[in-house]
């Protein structure tokens, strides 16, 4: 067989070296790189806040006619309203604990193997929204949080630690500055679905993105309100997709419907107490009138709080809480003989 004759040119049988640019084609790399986007964009969220001007205004009054009404109130009336937010958020993560049970495992820590974890979380949740806390200072310190390094055994899929997590953390703050000028309802909602994007908690966690904007969108008002009942008025709104201007118009329906409902609930108290006053107006002495404001002090009493309170003999109070369960006034719900707590029958 004859051979190939030789080539004059020294680099052509060199088929591993690149062709000139002329002659390259358009498969050979480097391949063109798309840009990438930004995980959250705010310019969309504050375009959709000027479309849906009708809809935040009504959200913002019916927030501010809640905030007037606890202005100056007990502050166990916001307590049981930030109990059955938190409620509703645990369900939203797929978790069912009524406010009931979270307000007997804050008072008592009663709780089973099973829910330890849920309550413990839940309980966390509801003093970051009842304080004036926020995560200005950090949110590994906000969330309680320890510093760690990556270790190269993190499971795909959980929420990032060390660098990344303070890489996030940066971004997460850049939005609040760059949605300054937007209102604090709408700062809130950008709070959480930018916290949602970064995935700064687990997949699918409320508890931590909603206590982390609780401050946010109460920021007028400081001292009353401390937290947006988002979840009273949908806990759906979690899950829900659509554009930028649906997702946005959801919260403020959903916070608006929140707000409704803890005016509500207020209104109930109200007829409570009227109810209460006028079963017990023939008892003497001054422990019923101050079992009355006791009971609306507090989510839940027991005969030895109570006592505190106003300043009785335990056995009194075990007493006169015996008496108002009997006359219909409140419930019991432990169900147990011994360690009670009762709450106003609404």
């Amino acid at each position: 067989m004859p051979s190939t004759p030789p080539s004059d040119d020294p680099d052509k049988d060199l088929w591993f070296v690149p062709a000139p640019p002329g002659d390259s084609a358009p498969t050979d790399p480097p391949w063109p790189m798309a840009q990438p986007k930004p995980a959250f964009e705010v310019g969309n969220w504050l375009k959709a806040e000027s479309r849906l001007g009708r809809e935040l205004a009504r959200a913002a009054a019916t927030v501010a006619r809640l905030d007037e009404r606890l202005r100056g109130q007990a502050s166990g009336l916001a307590e049981r309203l930030a109990l059955q937010e938190v409620a509703e958020q645990l369900w939203a993560q797929g978790n069912w604990i009524d406010p009931e049970r979270l307000a007997l495992y804050r008072f008592s820590r009663l709780s089973t193997l099973q829910d330890a974890q849920y309550l413990s979380q839940a309980d966390w949740a509801v003093r970051r929204m009842l304080s004036t806390h926020t995560p200005t200072d950090g949110l590994a310190a906000f969330l309680g949080r320890h510093e760690t390094a990556l270790d190269g055994l993190e499971d795909i899929g959980k929420r990032p630690v060390g660098a990344e997590f303070g890489k996030l953390e940066t971004d997460w703050f850049d939005l609040q500055k760059q949605s300054a000028a937007a209102h604090p309802i709408t700062r809130a909602a950008i709070g959480f679905f930018g916290w949602r994007a970064f995935g700064l908690s687990d997949p699918g966690a409320v508890l931590e993105p909603m206590a982390a904007i609780s401050g946010i969108g109460t920021v007028e008002h400081r001292g009353s309100l401390s937290f947006l009942p988002v979840a009273l008025g949908d806990r759906y709104i979690f899950t829900q997709g659509g554009s930028t201007d649906q997702r946005l118009q959801h919260w403020f329906d959903a916070t608006e419907n929140g707000a409704l409902r803890c005016l509500l609930h207020l209104d109930r108290l109200d007829d409570w107490q009227t109810l209460a006053i006028r079963k017990t107006r023939d008892l003497s002495g001054k422990t019923p009138p101050a079992l009355i404001d006791a009971v609306l002090q507090a989510p839940l009493v027991c005969a030895e709080q109570v006592s505190r309170m106003i300043g009785v003999s335990k056995v009194s109070a075990h007493r006169n809480l015996t008496l108002f369960a009997n006359r219909g006034l409140l419930r019991e719900v432990t169900g147990k003989s011994r360690y009670r707590y009762w709450t106003a029958k609404i």
